[in-house]
């Protein structure tokens, strides 16, 4: 699996530099199915959503590869990617939108189905401690 992971990671890769964006994305979740600790995909996924625009994925794959290896090497240039996909979504503020994580043109039932899942997240009965 490792070698097929690798393999598909390579693929991601190609399609990242020709600009099939979406066909890296999928590579990169397929090697991740086969090799869910493989932060090289974790990090070619996470540059695919930043270019896509969509920073929430970008931030929530950065997170996962410093959590799953926190002393790689190249962890002050993934903490960098981190900071700036952060700076993004904040910037992004200011569209309903981006706060849910959907694009623009989603459909109706992806809005309330985003919105019901933010809610039930940071809804107040949920919150750990301060009684």
């Amino acid at each position: 699996d490792t070698f097929n992971a690798a393999l598909l990671y390579n693929r991601a890769v190609a399609h990242g530099r020709t600009g099939t964006l979406q066909d890296a994305i999928h590579d990169c979740c397929s090697a991740l199915d086969l090799n869910p600790s493989y932060t090289r995909a974790l990090l070619q996924r996470a540059r695919a959503y930043s270019e896509l625009k969509e920073h929430w994925e970008a931030v929530a794959d950065l997170e996962r590869a410093l959590e799953v290896e926190p002393g790689q090497k190249d962890v002050a240039r993934v903490q960098q990617h981190l900071t700036a996909a952060r700076a993004k979504l904040e910037a992004e503020g200011d569209d309903h939108y981006a706060v849910l994580g959907v694009l623009p043109d989603a459909e109706e039932a992806a809005v309330r189905k985003a919105y019901k899942r933010l809610a039930l997240l940071h809804h107040p009965d949920k919150a750990v401690g301060g009684g």
